[in-house]
C-alpha cells in the first residue's frame, strides 16, 4: 500500500509553485492588473564646485579723465589727465603718498605710465554671492588679488566691493569649477569748491566788501579745466566735483581779472577780492534834426562825474563805475535830456538832443504826443500794414463820446463795393504819401492789403481790431440816421500798451470814414491819429501855425514833430526823458518786447 505525502511537504510544494509562477509573469512582461508601481533607483547627491578668480584695478571713474599709474622704485603715483596736458595727481589708494603731485611733459618722474586696467591686483576685496541658494557666501581677496568660494552650483549674482572702489556686480552660472574675474574702477572722491566774490576790501564769507554778481569763476587748468560757476546777487559761486590742485579765474566786464590757486582735499572755501578796472566812456552829442555838433553841452553821468562837450560835440570820462548809470545832457538852447548808459557794455555812447527852436515846440509835442505832458509818447515800433475794406458798411450800433458825437461800434457789410472807387483810391494815395512824412521817414512804402466781406456780415469794431496786431483797418461807414452838420464823425480808434515792458508800443487801429464826409484832409488827419497823434489842447491850432490836426494838410511843423517823435524811444516823457529801459550804448528801440494789457484811445 502506497503512503500519501505528509501535509507540510504539500504546502511547501504549493508555495514554491506560486513563487515560480510569479517570477515567470514578471519576466514575461505581463501584467495586466497589478496595482503596485515599480520603484526606480535613487538619484545621486547634486555636485558642488569651486568659483574663483582675480580682482584687478580698472579705469578711474571721476568724470572721464584718463587714469594712470607710474611705478617708481616701489612708490606709485596715481593721476589723471587729457592727452599731453598737465595732469593732477592723487594720493595712492595702496601706498602712502604725498597728498598731490603735478606731472607734465617736463616731469622728472621716471618709469612707464600705463593704464591701471593692465591688471594691478587688489587685496581685501569682499566677493559675495547676493542671491540664490548660496546667498551670503563670500571670500576676501589676498595679496595676489585672488579669491575662492567653494561648494556652489547653479546661477548666481556676485558683488566685488572695497572702500575706495566702485562696487562691481556680475552674474554667472556654475556647472563646473569656474573662473570669474573682476576689474574694479577706482572711486575718486571729489569735493565742492565755493566762495564769495566781493569788491572794495578783503573778501570774506561773512564780512567786508560789497558782493559782485555776474562774476564767472572758472577752473583754468588741470582735469577740471573750464568747469565754472557764476556768482548770484549775494556774490557766491559753487563748483562741485573737483579734487587736487588747480588755478581759478574770476572775470567780469568792468573788473580786473583775478587768478588764484588752491588745493582741494575736502570741501573748500576760496574767496575773491576783485577790483574795478579803469575804462574810458566817450561819445558824440549832436542835434537830433540837423546832425550838427552840440558844443559846450554839459554831460553828467551819475557816479562818474561831469564834463563838457568840445567844439566837435565830443565828451570823455575815465572811470571805474559799472552798471546802469543815469545820464543828463543839458545846455543853453537845448531841451534837457535824461537817459541812461550801461557801463558794463560798449563804452562808446553817442546821443542826440533837441534844439529848442527852429520849428520845434515843446508845448505842441506834449499836447499832441503826450496827453498834455501827462503820459509818454505812443508809436509804432515796427511798420504796420494798412488794410482797406472793399465793402461799404452800414452802422447798426453806435455810441457817443463826451461831446455827444456819435461813432459806430457795430456795422453790417452792404452790397456796395468800394474797390476802385473814390474811397479806395483816396486811402491808397494818403497812405502812400503821408506815412513817411508823419514818421520822419521812419516808415515808408507801407504795405497795403485789402479785405472783402460777404454782404450781411456783421462786425464788432473793437473785437475785429483788437484781434489783429500790427494792422490798421480803414473802412467806409454809412450812418442811416446821418444829419448834415457832422453829427456823425470820422473816427480812429487805436490800441497801445500802457504798462509792462512794451509800454508806449502801438498795437492796432481802425479808421472809420463817414460816407458823407469825403474831404481828403480828413483821411490824412485820421491817418495821423493811427500813427500816435492826438489833438492839441483845446483844439487851438493857430498858435502852431497850422497842422494836420486842423485839416490844414501835413505842415512842415507836423513833419518836424513827427520826425522827432519817431527818433525817440517810445514812451518818452516831457521834456525829453527816456523810458527806464533805454540805454545810449545799446539798441535804442525796444520792438518785440512783450506787453501786459492794452489800452484804447479814440479820436475824431
Amino acid at each position: 500500500m502506497k503512503q500519501s505525502p505528509s501535509g507540510g511537504a504539500a504546502v511547501a510544494r504549493v508555495a514554491l509553485t506560486l513563487l515560480l509562477l510569479s517570477l515567470s509573469t514578471v519576466s514575461c512582461g505581463g501584467g495586466g492588473g497589478g496595482s503596485t508601481t515599480p520603484t526606480g533607483p535613487t538619484p545621486p547627491t547634486s555636485q558642488l564646485f569651486t568659483l574663483s578668480g582675480i580682482v584687478t584695478e580698472g579705469p578711474a571713474t571721476s568724470g572721464g579723465e584718463g587714469y594712470f599709474r607710474n611705478d617708481t622704485g616701489g612708490n606709485q603715483v596715481v593721476g589723471f589727465g587729457r592727452g599731453n596736458e598737465s595732469v593732477l595727481g592723487e594720493q595712492s589708494r595702496e601706498r602712502e603718498q604725498p597728498d598731490e603731485i603735478l606731472i607734465d611733459d617736463n616731469s622728472d618722474i621716471a618709469g612707464p605710465l600705463h593704464a591701471a586696467a593692465v591688471g594691478d591686483t587688489v587685496a581685501g576685496v569682499v566677493v559675495q554671492i547676493i542671491d540664490g541658494p548660496h546667498m551670503g557666501k563670500s571670500a576676501t581677496t589676498g595679496s595676489d588679488g585672488s579669491y575662492q568660494i567653494v561648494g556652489v552650483s547653479g546661477g548666481m549674482t556676485l558683488t566685488a566691493e572695497k572702500s575706495g572702489y566702485k562696487t562691481q556686480t556680475k552674474s554667472v552660472t556654475v556647472s563646473a569649477d569656474t573662473t570669474l574675474n573682476f576689474a574694479l574702477a577706482i572711486d575718486i572722491v571729489t569735493y565742492t569748491l565755493s566762495g564769495y566774490v566781493r569788491e572794495d576790501g578783503v573778501a570774506s564769507s561773512s564780512t567786508a566788501g560789497e558782493p559782485v554778481s555776474g562774476v564767472v569763476v572758472r577752473v583754468t587748468d588741470g582735469p577740471y579745466i573750464d568747469k565754472s560757476s557764476t556768482t548770484g546777487s549775494d556774490g557766491r559761486y559753487e563748483i562741485v566735483g573737483v579734487v587736487g590742485g588747480m588755478t581759478l579765474s574770476a572775470t567780469k566786464t568792468g573788473y580786473i581779472t583775478l587768478f588764484k590757486s588752491v588745493t582741494v582735499t575736502s570741501d573748500t572755501t576760496l574767496d575773491f577780492d576783485v577790483g574795478r578796472e579803469t575804462r574810458n566812456i566817450s561819445g558824440l552829442i549832436t542835434d537830433i534834426v540837423t546832425g550838427a555838433a552840440a558844443a559846450n553841452l554839459t554831460v553828467e553821468i551819475e557816479g562818474v562825474g561831469t564834463t563838457t562837450t568840445d567844439g566837435t560835440g565830443k565828451y570823455s570820462f575815465d572811470t571805474d563805475a559799472i552798471g546802469t548809470l543815469p545820464v543828463t545832457l543839458s545846455g543853453a538852447g537845448y531841451i534837457r535830456r535824461d537817459t541812461y548808459i550801461i557801463a558794463d557794455g560798449t563804452l562808446t555812447a553817442d546821443a542826440t538832443v533837441i534844439f529848442d527852436g527852429n520849428g520845434f515846440s515843446l508845448p505842441y509835442h506834449d499836447e499832441v504826443f503826450r496827453d498834455n505832458g501827462e503820459k509818454g509818447t505812443r508809436r509804432w515800433t515796427y511798420q504796420p500794414t494798412f488794410q482797406i475794406w472793399l465793402r461799404k458798411f452800414k452802422c447798426t450800433e453806435a455810441d457817443k463820446d463826451s461831446d455827444d458825437i456819435e461813432y459806430c461800434t457795430k456795422a453790417e457789410a452792404l452790397e456796395e463795393s468800394v474797390s476802385g472807387e473814390w474811397f479806395d483810391n483816396t486811402v491808397r494815395s494818403v497812405v502812400t504819401g503821408d506815412v513817411s512824412r508823419l514818421t520822419g521817414g521812419k516808415y515808408s512804402g507801407s504795405p497795403i492789403t485789402t479785405r472783402d466781406f460777404t454782404p450781411g456780415t456783421v462786425v464788432t469794431m473793437d473785437d475785429i481790431t483788437s484781434n489783429n496786431p500790427g494792422q490798421i483797418n480803414i473802412l467806409l461807414v454809412d450812418y442811416p440816421n446821418y444829419v448834415p452838420g457832422n453829427q456823425f464823425a470820422h473816427w480812429t480808434t487805436w490800441w497801445w500798451y500802457p504798462s509792462g515792458s512794451a509800454v508806449g508800443q502801438m498795437y492796432s487801429a481802425h479808421i472809420m470814414m463817414n460816407a458823407e464826409g469825403t474831404a481828403s484832409c480828413s483821411y490824412s488827419h485820421e491817418l495821423a491819429h493811427s500813427l500816435g497823434w492826438s489833438h492839441p489842447n483845446g483844439y487851438n491850432f493857430s498858435q502852431y501855425g497850422g497842422s494836420i490836426m486842423d485839416c490844414d494838410g501835413v505842415t512842415a511843423r507836423d513833419e518836424l514833430q513827427g520826425r522827432i517823435m519817431y527818433l525817440r524811444p517810445e514812451y518818452s516823457l516831457t521834456p525829453d526823458v527816456d523810458p527806464a529801459w533805454a540805454r545810449l550804448n545799446t539798441a535804442m528801440f525796444g520792438g518785440g518786447r512783450g506787453g501786459s494789457r492794452l489800452e484804447k484811445v479814440r479820436a475824431r
